[in-house]
């Protein structure tokens, strides 16, 4: 009995401007690719196919080039690589996928979007869409693709977790050859220069000096005193601040108050106990000291006002403090003799501030 052969049916229209098959040309619709439609050049059906559209209407190719295409209107997709000029209308136009070759030179001359139609806000101009990784948005150098030679790179840190995905700018460190992530915008919106995972409205790792809280008490009257025993304790429950750590764990609490010594001329010089309290204990600060003695002689004119600072590294139980953390830390007074010693506030004196400042992470101790 005679074997069956399957058949495969390939019709072809072929054009030819030359007697030779280099100008010649075919349209084919291959029966053996799902009956794609074809345009290809050559003798060969099948090869060196430059053009293909499927039965739904998908457009791909290898490239096109040269010249300038235009049209009012297309449905579907395509995919391939358009080198040249386009214009057209992209009232339709819902995806925009745009693979661009690391060694190509991209030339933008105009890039104009009409939305007087559609807002902004519903659909943006320019979305990239970058999942979970870290992703080069922008890129800005001298030559070439080479991270870390010389340039900046915008980034979208997406590899990262919760608040913590950022908006980045990268600069080059020629010199190391490498990239430094110099300014970090994370989700929440604080931004970090020098650290990745700021904690405050602005977080500089090696730059001291923003105040992140500020407490300021006026009092209720003439000549408002706190009045300084031998019991050390909080002697006003607003005498506090409450600040959220930045990244490199680390405050600084400056104490700005007129300290009075009532005695008699010439008595001994009474001693004043200042400890920062966290409501487990007195805190540490980076010399390991938890009370910051000052004294005050009972002289004629011995009443000034006392700024005394502490830099904070450990809380009340000896424990680094944690970035991002909300701390409340009250100033406790006490003295070697009771009631000599007051801190005056309110009308005609000065007020006392309490303030929580940033300090640079690398701290000279000496």
């Amino acid at each position: 009995m005679p074997k069956k052969f399957a058949t495969q049916r390939v019709s072809a229209f072929f054009v030819n401007n030359t007697s030779t098959s280099a100008g010649s040309y075919y349209i084919t619709s291959d029966q053996n690719d799902s009956n794609k439609l074809k345009i290809g050049h050559g003798n060969d059906i099948g090869k060196n196919v430059a053009l293909t559209i499927d039965t739904n209407g998908l457009i791909s190719g290898s490239s096109f080039t040269g010249g300038s295409f235009s049209g009012g209107s297309h449905t579907g997709s395509f995919t391939g690589s358009f080198e040249g000029d386009f214009t057209g209308d992209g009232d339709g136009l819902n995806n925009l996928n745009v693979n661009i070759d690391g060694t190509a030179a991209v030339n933008i001359g105009e890039f104009f979007f009409d939305k007087s139609s559609v807002s902004l806000s519903a659909k943006p101009a320019i979305k990239i869409e970058a999942q979970n990784m870290d992703a080069v948005v922008y890129r800005v150098d001298n030559d070439g693709f080479d991270l870390g030679s010389y340039g900046f790179s915008i980034k979208y840190m997406g590899s990262r977790s919760g608040n913590d995905n950022s908006l980045s700018f990268f600069s080059d460190n020629e010199t190391a050859a490498t990239q430094i992530e110099a300014l970090t915008i994370v989700q929440d919106g604080t931004i970090g220069i020098g650290t990745t995972t700021p904690k405050v409205p602005l977080d500089i790792n090696e730059m001291g000096g923003l105040t992140i809280a500020e407490t300021y008490l006026v009092g209720a009257g003439t000549g408002t005193f706190l009045d300084v025993t031998t019991s050390m304790t909080a002697l006003l429950a607003d005498f506090k601040s409450v600040f959220v750590c930045p990244a490199n764990g680390k405050i600084k609490i400056r104490i700005c108050m007129f300290v009075v010594h009532s005695g008699a001329e010439g008595e001994d010089h009474s001693v004043l106990d200042v400890g920062i309290h966290d409501g487990t204990g007195f805190v540490y600060d980076i010399t390991g000291n938890q009370l910051l003695s000052q004294e005050t002689w009972g002289s004629v004119g011995d009443n000034h006002m006392q700024v005394l600072e502490f830099i904070i590294d450990k809380d009340g139980s000896n424990v680094s403090l944690v970035p991002g953390t909300t701390y409340t830390f009250t100033v406790w007074l006490g003295s070697n003799e009771n009631t000599e010693i007051k801190v005056f506030y309110g009308t005609n004196y000065p007020p006392i501030i309490l303030e929580a400042i940033s300090v640079p992470n690398t701290i000279a101790v000496i």
